[in-house]
């Protein structure tokens, strides 16, 4: 899903402590996981992060929702494949 600066910027934000080493592992996956699409004609980058990093991302800032976050993101792709 992409959302614009205006919309991202206007979230309520979580208080949570920042964790220097997921911030890092985020930024190389940034880097090292792009992938495209194409929308209306145009390619559209995107960034398919490891289901590991997720998970860790989830378990450090809403842990009380983590597994409940991973296990609706596979049943997305689940039911993606399906049609």
């Amino acid at each position: 899903m992409t959302i614009s600066q205006e919309t991202l910027f206007s979230l309520p934000l979580l208080d949570f402590k920042l964790d220097k080493g997921l911030i890092a592992a985020l930024e190389k996956s940034e880097l090292d996981n792009k992938v495209y699409k194409q929308n209306a004609g145009a390619a559209q980058e995107n960034v398919k992060h490891p289901k590991i990093l997720l998970s860790r991302l989830n378990n450090h800032v809403i842990p009380s929702h983590a597994n409940l976050l991973i296990s609706l993101h596979e049943n997305s792709e689940l039911l993606n494949k399906n049609f």
